[in-house]
């Protein structure tokens, strides 16, 4: 029996972040062995999951189990086999989760929007029970709720990539923890192209028409410079990390939980992309 699988199926029928986390570093030996029944097990604890235990609409939740996960699992160890690039494997299967999340936006947009609102309409008359006599936290809890909901409708592509992105990332880092592949962060560097993605996603935001699709390549671009800059400081921060891949594993994750952090180190990666940290280094070690 393929315990990993069913707890990979099992959270992958009601939450995608979980499932895909899990797939990617426990399955990729199996794909290598081409172990179909593995991946049998895994495809048959998500639908027991999505029709026994997930709530929301059936078809959703199956193309998120079949597309979203899946496919994109697929598609990272394909790559990873055949070149041995974490960066390679990552970046490819992150096409998959931006054209998925595009898709499932289009489909299933005003069906999300419907249980964002439900959700937080309930929470909110949760919190007015609760806090019924103080006014003023009830008013600052409606003004965020309304908000949260504006939010999450607008950029719901965006956020299904943010979740892929970052289950990805983790997933990869738990691989790369739990066998003897290396992932070498320091390398990885976005192509120089990238900054004008940057720059056109900036001037959509900055602009009344197409403000909320800048925002959502905003939310698409800007986690990739986030890997940029985790690894300008890997190059340059030589440390226990190096040496073990468990403390590196720790590490990203609490970096994943700072947010001042995170804008930081997002702010860096994209100098990089124009000061080149790292090749003017290189350079300098080379005259030396």
């Amino acid at each position: 029996m393929f315990f990993s699988a069913l707890i990979a199926g099992f959270f992958a029928g009601f939450s995608p972040f979980w499932g895909l986390i899990i797939i990617i570093a426990y399955g990729f030996r199996h794909f290598q062995k081409q172990n179909i029944a593995y991946f049998a097990t895994f495809a048959v604890s998500a639908m027991l999951s999505v029709f026994l235990i997930s709530a929301g609409k059936t078809s959703l939740a199956l193309m998120d189990t079949l597309w979203g996960i899946s496919l994109t699992a697929l598609i990272f160890f394909y790559y990873f086999k055949s070149t041995q690039n974490y960066h390679t494997a990552f970046m490819y299967s992150l096409g998959n989760g931006i054209l998925y999340g595009f898709v499932r936006q289009l489909l299933y947009g005003q069906f999300i929007n419907d249980q964002i609102t439900e959700s937080s309409t309930q929470s909110l008359e949760m919190m007015k029970e609760m806090f019924k006599d103080n006014p003023e936290f009830l008013t600052l809890a409606e003004q965020s709720t309304k908000t949260s909901i504006t939010f999450f409708q607008n950029h719901g592509a965006a956020i299904w990539f943010i979740v892929i992105f970052f289950a990805l990332y983790l997933g990869s880092l738990w691989l790369s923890a739990r066998t003897k592949t290396n992932w070498n962060h320091a390398a990885f560097a976005l192509p120089y192209w990238s900054a004008y993605l940057l720059i056109t996603a900036m001037v959509f935001f900055l602009m009344p028409a197409t403000k909320t699709t800048g925002a959502n390549l905003l939310l698409i671009i800007l986690p990739c410079f986030l890997i940029q800059g985790i690894a300008v400081s890997f190059y340059f921060w030589k440390f226990t990390t190096t040496s073990n891949r468990f403390v590196l594993f720790f590490i990203i994750s609490c970096i994943l939980l700072n947010y001042i952090l995170i804008l930081f180190l997002i702010v860096l990666g994209i100098a990089d992309l124009w000061l080149q940290f790292r090749q003017k280094h290189q350079n300098k070690l080379k005259s030396m």
